[in-house]
């Protein structure tokens, strides 16, 4: 009987790409809404990050040996911390512009560190994703070249046949 691991592993992974995709557009708004926050004050996105993926990840750890369970809890980490961060803004109302230059430059340290784990994390993905699929485009290849192989194996026969 075939195992059903690796497909559901790819189908995790895939999952975990998308939601690192989403959170980096979530990631780009907030961006430019903090830079707006920094000067004029006033509310930001306190939108929700896709943690679902990367959260089953964690409790299985199914790609561990290509995926580090560490890097993948601290992107975690971080965006729990600026979805708080967001949640905090939100509370507080009206703030000083020091208090708004603090908040600010949280926002910058976690959302750069957030980006460069996210992109090493998708990297690693990718390419998790792409030799999980190898194997079976190399078989349909292989199967592919013996069937021609068969097929003009054939015409010559009935060629060769046919002249005789």
């Amino acid at each position: 009987m075939m195992s059903t691991e690796p497909w559901n592993a790819r189908e995790a992974l895939t999952a975990m790409i998308f939601e690192l995709r989403a959170n980096r557009v979530i990631l780009a708004g907030l961006t430019d809404r903090y830079g707006v926050f920094l000067f004029t004050g006033g509310a930001v996105s306190r939108d929700r990050w896709s943690l679902d993926a990367i959260t089953s990840f964690l409790d299985s750890r199914f790609a561990a040996d290509r995926i580090s369970p560490g890097e993948v809890e601290r992107y975690r980490q971080l965006a729990e911390k600026i979805m708080e961060l967001g949640q905090a803004v939100a509370a507080g109302g009206p703030r000083a512009l020091r208090s708004r230059q603090d908040i600010a430059e949280t926002f910058g340290r976690a959302s750069a560190e957030i980006r460069r784990l996210g992109s090493a994390l998708e990297s690693a993905m990718v390419k998790s994703v792409e030799a999980a699929e190898r194997p079976s485009a190399l078989v349909e290849m292989a199967a592919g070249a013996a069937e021609m192989r068969f097929s003009a194996m054939d015409r010559v026969g009935t060629t060769s046949g046919g002249d005789q």
